[in-house]
C-alpha cells in the first residue's frame, strides 16, 4: 500500500506573553516540558515575584525549543522620587524585596525617620530607586527658645552647633542657630535672636 510520511510540531501553551511587560508576581506554568528561566531550571507551577528582564527557554521532544523574553517591573505608590514629606510618609509596593537605606523594607509601613532616603529593589538587569525626604521645620522650636518655653522633643536639637539638652532652659542673648541633624546627612535649621 501506499504510505506517506507527515512531520509536524506541537507548540506548547506557556501563559507567559514574549515582550510583555508584567508589574505584578506572575506564576508561569510549564506543561509537560523542561525550561529554563534566566539559567535556572523550573518546572511545573514557578512562582516569579522578582522585578528583573527574563528570558524562559521552553525545550520540547526532538530539538524542539522557544525562547520567550519578557519583564517584571515592580510598582511603587504613595510615594514620589525627590519628593519632600513633612513628619512621615508609607511606601506601597507591588513585588520584590525593597530596602530602606540598606535595610529590609515591608510594605505599607510608616516612615518616620527624618532625613534623606532612599528605598530601592533591584533584580535580574533590573534597578529601581526612589530618593525622597523626611523632613522637619524647626522654626517653631525656634520661636519657642527665643521665649524661654522649649521644654520636651524627641527631635535631638543642635544649638549654635552644640548639643542641646531638651528640657534646659536656654537664654543667651543673643543672634542663635538651631538645627536638627537626621538620617543620611539632613539638616534643618531656623535662627532666633535672644534680646
Amino acid at each position: 500500500g501506499y504510505q506517506t510520511s507527515i512531520s509536524f510540531t506541537v507548540t506548547e501553551t506557556i501563559n507567559i506573553v514574549d515582550g510583555t511587560e508584567y508589574n505584578k508576581a506572575i506564576t508561569i506554568d510549564i506543561p509537560d516540558c523542561s525550561a529554563v528561566l534566566n539559567d535556572l531550571e523550573i518546572s511545573d507551577l514557578y512562582e516569579l515575584n522578582t522585578p528583573g528582564s527574563y528570558t524562559l527557554t521552553v525545550f520540547g521532544t526532538n530539538g524542539y525549543t522557544n525562547e520567550y523574553k519578557f519583564t517584571v517591573i515592580a510598582v511603587l505608590s504613595g510615594i514620589v522620587d525627590g519628593q519632600e514629606y513633612d513628619g512621615s510618609v508609607t511606601a506601597n509596593t507591588s513585588i520584590g524585596q525593597w530596602y530602606l537605606d540598606d535595610e529590609p523594607y515591608v510594605s505599607g509601613t510608616l516612615i518616620t525617620e527624618i532625613g534623606h532616603h532612599t528605598l530601592k529593589v533591584s533584580g535580574p538587569d533590573y534597578e529601581q530607586t526612589c530618593s525622597f525626604t523626611i523632613t522637619v521645620d524647626v522654626s517653631a522650636y525656634a520661636e519657642n527658645l527665643k521665649k524661654f518655653n522649649y521644654t520636651n522633643s524627641d527631635l535631638e536639637l543642635y544649638i549654635n552647633g552644640e548639643k542641646y539638652s531638651s528640657g534646659a532652659l536656654f537664654k543667651q542673648v543673643g543672634n542663635h542657630t538651631v538645627e536638627y541633624r537626621g538620617a543620611n546627612g539632613y539638616v534643618s535649621r531656623a535662627d532666633f535672636t535672644i534680646e
